[in-house]
């Protein structure tokens, strides 16, 4: 009788192979979660690096086409956008403001209908942080979302004083797990008006 020379494998092999396939299949799940995590963490920077550039864009737009900057301080400036009916001063359907409720960074005007009275603005209250509330709370006022996921909006007028004539702009974004932060300066087109020292 002839005898096989060949061996099976034992308990304790079988049992070492499994162990490494396992470690192996482990060791790739968790290379490519980590890996799928990546991706969504990139895209939420993606997503709040495009956001914050756009809502910079914006600002930068309207600081520089409006005539004069009001109060500005934590979370919020008003803007004198123009002078509508011509007469010199400002009027609250001229105001504009840039504001922080909640996580969003809006931007409200008031749209009055034809033949309505405007009311005229003055130095106390343009440079009032109740002015942001004002525009904001009137029946004919217009708001819009320029960004969301927004932690925190920093502005600071330059020149500091009453007569700013640009602002600092910080902006904080949520990007999922992390924060995204932009900074950017918007000045006024020319010298702006000073409105309460000229003559109308």
């Amino acid at each position: 009788m002839h005898r096989s020379t060949q061996r099976a494998f034992t308990l304790v092999e079988l049992l070492l192979g499994l162990a490494v396939t396992a470690m192996v299949a482990a060791s790739l799940a968790a290379l490519s979660q980590a890996a799928f995590y990546g991706s969504d963490q990139a895209r939420d920077v993606q997503r709040a690096q495009s956001a914050a550039a756009i809502a910079t864009i914006r600002i930068r737009t309207a600081v520089r086409e409006c005539r004069a900057i009001g109060y500005v301080g934590a979370g919020g400036a008003a803007l004198w956008r123009d002078d509508a009916n011509r007469d010199g001063r400002i009027n609250l359907s001229e105001v504009a403001t840039l504001w922080q409720d909640d996580r969003e960074l809006k931007y409200t005007t008031i749209e009055l209908p034809r033949g309505t009275y405007d009311l005229q603005i003055s130095e106390t209250l343009f440079r009032h942080p109740l002015l942001i509330g004002v525009v904001d709370l009137h029946a004919h006022s217009k708001t819009v979302v320029w960004t969301e996921r927004l932690n925190d909006l920093t502005l600071t007028p330059w020149p500091a004083g009453a007569d700013a004539k640009g602002l600092n702009v910080r902006l904080t974004l949520d990007a999922g797990a992390a924060t995204f932060v932009t900074e950017t300066a918007a000045g006024l087109r020319g010298r702006g008006t000073d409105v309460f020292t000229e003559a109308p």
